[in-house]
């Protein structure tokens, strides 16, 4: 049996099918929707309520089982069909686009440019990558020296939202930026996986900032040879002991009671310790004096809970680098 399909502009797919009807195509066109005309018993249409789309797609589905069943079955879906409507333009012009430049200065702090009707957005992709407000534009600077890798995150986070971004190629991972560029030289840990160096280096970046925003308080300390050590409580949390500084900081000792803490740490490095904070490094010094960490210390109305000692680095000295 020959089984014709048309599409109509005025009634949407109909199929003319032979005098005599097969039970295997009556239950193909029936399983998709269609109606026999219960005059003329050869036509088949879809009710008016299934759209066009909806009755291109169960037609395909019968069309492929038809020929299965040995039917022979010819298309005429273009007849009739009627012409694609225009495109409703609600503006004149494109919409401007919201575009995000990302460059990285000397001191290895990142700056991130946006305009745009969307700049809200795009401040909020920075944001959750680490990046700060200053001023209208956004900054990335931290003391484990993770900025390229957080940079590249944004970029790539920044384009999965739709913005166009253009970005230094290094920090670019569509250009130059590769993960395994990123290793340290001489890490002290070189057991550790570049996710797991990743994990200390951002456990040290809370420290710090937890530590420069108030919320953990240094008492005193002490150094363990060259290393510094500290020991400090968490508002309404625990006491800690920490080892190391910039990206190797750790906690290594957590108790709630604070006073075993402290004369444990004061009989092991009593020879050395000292109240308060140990001295700013040179990468600290450099976050502290970056404009984001000025304006969010004014918007605080805060002091920093970690005063500086020593010389303060020139403006556009670059921090240490791998």
């Amino acid at each position: 049996m020959t089984i014709r399909f048309f599409d109509r502009p005025d009634m949407g797919i109909l199929a003319l099918t032979g005098r005599t009807q097969a039970e295997g195509v009556v239950v193909l066109l029936e399983k998709a929707g269609m109606r026999q005309d219960p005059i003329l018993r050869t036509r088949w249409t879809f009710p008016d309520t299934i759209a066009r789309q909806s009755q291109h797609a169960a037609i395909s589905f019968v069309i492929d089982n038809l020929k299965q069943l040995g039917e022979e079955v010819i298309l005429d879906l273009d007849l009739g069909h009627p012409a694609e409507p225009e495109p409703v333009h609600l503006f004149d012009d494109e919409p401007a686009m919201t575009c995000v430049q990302v460059t990285q200065g000397l001191t290895g702090a990142v700056n991130a440019e946006h305009q745009g009707p969307d700049a809200g957005l795009a401040r909020a992709v920075l944001i959750s990558c680490g990046f700060r407000p200053a001023g209208e534009a956004m900054r990335l600077i931290r003391v484990d020296g993770e900025e390229e890798h957080y940079a590249a995150k944004a970029v790539t986070a920044l384009r999965e939202a739709g913005f166009t971004v253009t970005a230094d190629p290094h920090l670019d991972p569509e250009q130059e930026y590769s993960e395994a560029d990123q290793e340290w030289v001489d890490y002290p840990m070189p057991w550790l996986t570049r996710e797991e160096v990743l994990q200390v280096s951002a456990d040290a970046q809370r420290i710090f900032e937890d530590i420069h925003s108030g919320r953990l308080l240094v008492h005193a300390h002490a150094f363990d040879g060259d290393i510094p050590v500290a020991v400090a409580t968490y508002l309404g949390g625990d006491t800690v002991v920490l080892h190391g500084s910039d990206h190797l900081r750790q906690e290594i000792e957590s108790d709630a009671e604070p006073l075993r803490v402290l004369e444990s740490f004061a009989r092991q490095y009593g020879a050395t310790m000292a109240p308060g904070p140990a001295p700013r490094t040179m990468a600290e010094q450099l976050v502290c004096l970056d404009p984001a960490a000025r304006i969010a210390e004014r918007t605080t109305n805060r002091p920093s809970s970690t005063p500086s000692t020593g010389t303060s680095p020139a403006a556009g000295q670059p921090r240490p680098h791998r």
